[in-house]
């Protein structure tokens, strides 16, 4: 996937050099540099359980789920194993299979950073 620049924000993670890299203001003022360079982080089961997404069962199929600000964001399995994003039981985000789109979408809906808790290694 080509990045678009209009896709990134401050607290963003990409992986850059096979490693996780969180977006700072340092790097909003160089991205045209940095751009090239970063590639999307794709959306897994261990990535939703980092950002503190709950595994939680549904008619006995496994969901991953965050509620916070009076929205639900629910990450359904379907075809090929692949994720599927459902906001309030309502609307389906088919298209959202980056981490860089789901903490923008987070932010726009809530208001709030969706980042890994603590410091330390930025693992996804």
């Amino acid at each position: 996937m080509e990045l678009d620049i209009i896709e990134i924000r401050a607290y963003n993670y990409f992986e850059l050099n096979r490693k996780v890299k969180q977006i700072n203001e340092k790097d909003l003022a160089n991205i045209s540099t940095l751009l090239p360079q970063l590639k999307p982080i794709e959306i897994t089961v261990s990535g939703l359980a980092r950002l503190n997404f709950a595994s939680v069962y549904e008619s006995e199929r496994r969901m991953f789920q965050k509620f916070y600000r009076n929205v639900y964001f629910n990450f359904h399995r379907v075809k090929n194993d692949k994720l599927l994003l459902i906001i309030n039981n309502e609307i389906r985000l088919p298209h959202i299979i980056y981490i860089h789109q789901l903490q923008n979408l987070y932010y726009d809906l809530v208001g709030d950073v969706l980042k890994l808790p603590g410091k330390g290694k930025n693992d996804l």
